[in-house]
């Protein structure tokens, strides 16, 4: 049986870490993003969980929700964005008090990924990726003929790409979703991305136990690994 861990947080950068879980229904955490001085979690069908003392203590953000079955969170400015299975996305613009479920025209029924590039938001699902362009209000489908029949469950942008990862690989998009090009180069094959990293002129993918371990390419080629 897998077992869980929950939330650590390390003021050292890394050389020692503590638990923080207090006040969590569960140790199976599934997202963390920050707002301000505010730390939030997907804690696994308990929605979404608040701390305000750097993880100390925790406290439920599901305010008006009604799905708590979810596992991606994202932020623009200081609005939440939370991907619920079967339901769509949810949005806070109170960190969590309330919550409006938006997501016409988005394929609610598999949520895999949330993010932000700073002006958009795009959601991946287990048919391809989506983004909307109004704060969740409306949503285009972004596949290009490509990505329909991958479930995108990473995403990274820097100033001229879009990155996705998925179930079987990872692409990429220079023309803002409109062509995307298989950039697995010397990953192993078809690999399950689980989280995408730019930093500096590289790019960081997370891979899931069918490819071990994590990667780097130069971001922009995406097609060598080391």
């Amino acid at each position: 049986m897998a077992t869980y861990g929950g939330v650590y947080r390390s003021t050292d950068n890394g050389a020692n870490w503590i638990s923080t879980n207090k006040g969590l229904s569960n140790s199976l955490i599934l997202s963390l993003k920050k707002i301000g001085s505010d730390v939030f979690a997907v804690n696994l069908g308990a929605g979404v969980f608040r701390s305000t003392d750097d993880g100390l203590n925790w406290s439920s953000a599901n305010g008006t929700m009604t799905n708590y079955y979810g596992v991606c969170l994202t932020t623009k400015g200081t609005d939440l964005y939370y991907g619920a299975f079967g339901s769509g996305v949810f949005r806070s613009t109170n960190k969590g008090a309330s919550w409006t479920l938006t997501g016409a025209g988005l394929n609610s029924l598999a949520l895999m990924s949330l993010e932000c590039d700073g002006v958009n938001i795009y959601a991946g699902t287990r048919k391809g990726l989506s983004r909307s362009t109004d704060d969740g209000t409306t949503w285009e489908n972004l596949n290009a003929g490509v990505l329909d029949t991958h479930s995108i469950t990473a995403l990274a942008f820097d100033s001229a790409h879009i990155y996705a990862g998925a179930n079987d690989g990872f692409y990429f998009s220079t023309d803002n979703g409109k062509i995307w090009t298989d950039g697995g180069g010397t990953l192993p094959q078809n690999p399950t991305v689980e989280s995408l990293l730019t930093f500096g002129n590289n790019l960081y993918a997370a891979l899931g136990p069918d490819g071990i371990g994590n990667r780097r390419t130069t971001a922009g080629r995406g097609r060598h690994s080391m």
